[in-house]
């Protein structure tokens, strides 16, 4: 692959972890599944990043750095806020499943217990 074509691939890379962050933020369904998975892509997207700028110059490195700053601006933006969202939702998650565990160990205890929960007063 030439310095020129690695130059491009890594472009193409780049806008296409925005496109997938723009599209999440505009199409998102409100699953946590989505965020993840967007989260994986651009994830699998740096390592082929990584790979590009082996490949590069100090200089191409720069160059590509200065040409593409406004898009590197904005997916720093969107990723934090992907992850504010993923923390969000884990959050509320958790807090979900501790209730449920509250609420299951009360039918626990409430089955278990041979005894009346309520005073028979001979009515």
């Amino acid at each position: 692959m030439t310095h020129s074509t690695a130059f491009r691939s890594k472009e193409n890379e780049l806008l296409t972890m925005l496109k997938r962050l723009n599209d999440w933020q505009s199409d998102s369904d409100g699953a946590i599944d989505t965020a993840y998975a967007v989260l994986e892509m651009n994830q699998e997207s740096l390592a082929a990043l990584s790979e590009w700028d082996a490949q590069l110059s100090f200089e191409e490195l720069r160059s590509f750095g200065e040409k593409n700053k406004n898009i590197f601006e904005a997916m720093i933006v969107k990723q934090k806020e992907l992850i504010q969202f993923i923390k969000r939702e884990s959050s509320k998650l958790s807090t979900q499943l501790s209730q449920m565990n509250h609420k299951s160990k009360a039918v626990k205890l409430y089955k278990n217990n041979d005894k009346s929960l309520f005073i028979d007063r001979d009515m």
